[in-house]
């Protein structure tokens, strides 16, 4: 019996160094990516009344937005959304990375402006090998997670009535509407009625922040929502 209990203390102890390991490897990556992210996107600000004009411009439908071919592809072969080698963007509050899931965005890559559509899409069949790297599948996924709750927010509130139809010409009522539930949501119901000062963290906060607050909250509820159900039972 002890040497049972040796092995699975042994196994539990590989398990936590195999979890730290990862731990490392993401957050390493996260790194290489953060450094990456910023050669990719150059900021604007320098560049003058038209640059600006250009990063706010949106582009709607299939034919304003570019399509990319890769080296060593057959040319004609097969067209892409996204540049290749593109780093999802990481560090971007709620309503950059709203505007570019929903509506797409003017962006300016390598010095190049570049016109990209909705990033919704690279989960269509089309586009879904556009991501390629570890990290930036990671990114996409923790946007996707924090794009559906505020598409279903907006459903919720009769802002639309499906994702699709959030676009340029509604985007600043649904953000701004969407922003004030997810913040409830994230950081707790008393949240959006604190002071000024304490309110603008919220809307510079970045889509993995609230991707992780509201996971953290949801495992609150659950772990809240069990011990009511035991204490129930034990009545």
């Amino acid at each position: 019996d002890e040497d049972e209990d040796e092995d699975e203390d042994e196994d539990e102890d590989e398990d936590e160094d195999e979890e730290e390991d990862e731990e490392e490897e993401e957050e390493e990556d996260d790194a290489d990516e953060d450094d990456e992210e910023d050669a990719q996107e150059e900021v604007a600000e320098h560049d003058g009344e038209e640059a600006h004009r250009n990063e706010d411009a949106v582009v709607e439908g299939d034919a304003g937005h570019e399509r990319f071919t890769w080296v060593n592809e057959i040319p004609g072969s097969k067209r892409h959304m996204l540049p290749e080698g593109y780093i999802f963007p990481k560090k971007r509050t709620i309503k950059d990375m709203m505007r570019r899931w929903f509506v797409g965005k003017n962006t300016k890559i390598r010095g190049v402006w570049r016109m990209i559509r909705p990033l919704k899409h690279l989960y269509s069949r089309r586009f879904h090998g556009d991501i390629q790297k570890k990290s930036s599948k990671r990114n996409l996924s923790k946007a996707k997670y924090v794009m559906v709750e505020i598409g279903q927010i907006c459903r919720e509130q009769g802002l639309v009535r499906n994702v699709d139809e959030i676009t340029a010409d509604n985007f600043e009522v649904c953000y701004n509407k969407a922003m004030e539930v997810l913040v409830q949501r994230a950081y707790g119901k008393e949240a959006w009625r604190k002071e000024q000062h304490e309110m603008k963290r919220y809307t510079t906060n970045s889509y993995v922040t609230y991707c992780n607050k509201l996971k953290e909250m949801r495992q609150a509820g659950k772990r809240m929502s069990t011990y009511a159900d035991v204490l129930a039972k034990g009545m």
